[in-house]
């Protein structure tokens, strides 16, 4: 396979899990705006986030963004 087909199986990897990932994030924003009181996928009503809910929401996607920068400096500086 040699240094390259090794190199190329990697970054496919990594590109298809951060487009799933970028999917399911895109999946879920859309359903931010469904209307409350409508009735979600499951049967069950939609009802408004919980500040507390919202402050996990957020922190996850602060947390997420630390970490992608964190990747992104330490891939400037290796090669396989």
């Amino acid at each position: 396979m040699g240094c390259y087909g090794s190199w190329w199986g990697i970054h496919g990897e990594m590109w298809g899990s951060h487009g799933a990932a970028v999917g399911r994030y895109g999946a879920a924003m859309g359903q931010l705006w469904v209307p409350v009181g409508s009735v979600g996928r499951c049967g069950a009503r939609r009802a408004r986030w919980t500040a507390a809910e919202l402050e996990l929401l957020r922190a996850a996607v602060r947390r997420f963004g630390e970490e992608l920068n964190r990747i992104s400096a330490l891939i400037k500086e290796r090669t396989l």
